[in-house]
């Protein structure tokens, strides 16, 4: 019983580190891109140009997406995309140096009075990390269905197909890669993804001056960003990802536990 308070304890010190500061960025990141979507839907409908574009779609009986298109037209118009990894970068790095043990640090400074090594703070540090990433996905994912459902209120339900939002996020190459729907491989590769991030993360909190070891969290992050959005049934690249981010882990867990470098990440 002493054993997991202290447990929980030390997990309440590294949620109380970044968990402000990550909910403040997925707030902002809610703000900006529903003012965004609001922006473009306005002059959109100023312009007529929605319009003008659902009476083209109406002619034809095999676009069921004529005004899913347009959804997702007003999507990378608003740069929802852009943004969205914007924030993944800054909440990455809020995380990564929000609980870095840095010199001043006060929760540095209570996790040495609990006597808690780097190498024991690894796990829970990576839970952490990890339920910060899916909620950031969560909260992009509410964000989408959010925006359609106010497109949807401004339009005419004759010119939606009643499979619409969920061929959006068939058609649409960020969404499906949000939500792989039946895609079994992407799923895995997020998955994947959201571990290796974390774990990246925990080790660059646990490695204090070590800037070529902290560099694989950078190399990780852009390589996410890049390689993020995957047009369906694109499955040896989701494969070489999930490669490479297994790798990652792999490297990762080996400092970890100190096959090499034991006095660089120490317990």
């Amino acid at each position: 019983m002493r054993r997991l308070k202290s447990d929980l304890a030390v997990f309440a010190l590294v949620v109380r580190t970044s968990i402000y500061k990550v909910l403040g960025l997925l707030v902002l990141m809610a703000a900006v891109q529903l003012a965004l979507f609001g922006a473009v839907v306005s002059r959109q409908l100023e312009q007529e140009t929605i319009s003008r574009d659902l009476e083209w779609a109406s002619q034809d009986p095999e676009a069921a997406g004529g005004h899913l298109e347009i959804f997702e037209s007003l999507l990378e118009s608003c740069g929802v995309p852009i943004v969205f990894f914007a924030a993944f970068l800054l909440v990455c790095m809020v995380m990564a140096w929000a609980d870095s043990d840095r010199k001043g640090c006060r929760t540095t400074y209570l996790l040495g009075r609990l006597n808690v090594g780097r190498t024991k703070l690894f796990a829970p540090r990576t839970v952490y990390h990890m339920g910060c990433l899916v909620l950031l996905f969560g909260v992009q994912i509410g964000l989408v269905l959010v925006m359609y459902g106010a497109y949807e209120r401004l339009q005419n339900p004759e010119y939606l197909s009643p499979q619409a939002l969920f061929l959006a996020f068939y058609r649409s190459d960020f969404l499906h890669s949000l939500v792989p729907m039946e895609e079994t491989v992407r799923w895995v590769r997020n998955a994947f993804l959201i571990l290796a991030g974390s774990m990246e993360i925990s080790f660059w909190n646990g490695t204090p001056g070590n800037a070529k070891r902290r560099m694989l969290l950078v190399i990780w992050v852009l390589f996410t960003i890049l390689t993020f959005s995957n047009a369906i049934g694109n499955i040896w690249s989701d494969v070489w990802v999930i490669i490479l981010n297994v790798f990652c882990m792999v490297i990762t867990t080996a400092e970890v536990l100190g096959f090499w470098g034991r006095d660089i990440y120490d317990k």
